[in-house]
């Protein structure tokens, strides 16, 4: 795969599950359980298609996978806070996501 761009292939799974959850926290009616259910169910789901998507360009396997989630992760948490409190929010959050991300 030499045209291969793994943001490419997270950008498409996200678009493609996005729908879903919107739409759900838009009508969300039911339990506060059902919905955290649903989002769990929906994160596993996405980080599953994010893999499928993007494993075969990653020839050395899936350390190199991991690595680019990760710094896709932290770039993601730091870009969401105010630029005072990226750094430590990087810090806290990017350990406990990943460890999310190596469960599912």
């Amino acid at each position: 795969m030499e045209d291969f761009d793994p943001c490419l292939g997270l950008i498409d799974a996200v678009e493609d599950r996005l729908p879903a959850i919107i739409e759900k926290l838009l009508t969300h009616s039911e339990s506060d359980e059902q919905l955290v259910s649903f989002m769990k169910s929906w994160s596993r789901q996405t980080i599953l298609q994010i893999f499928d998507n993007i494993q075969d360009g990653f020839k050395e396997g899936v350390p190199p996978l991991m690595e680019f989630l990760k710094f896709n992760v932290k770039i993601g948490i730091e870009a969401s806070c105010e630029p005072s409190n990226a750094m430590l929010a990087s810090m806290m959050g990017t350990p406990s996501v990943m460890k999310y991300i190596e469960q599912v």
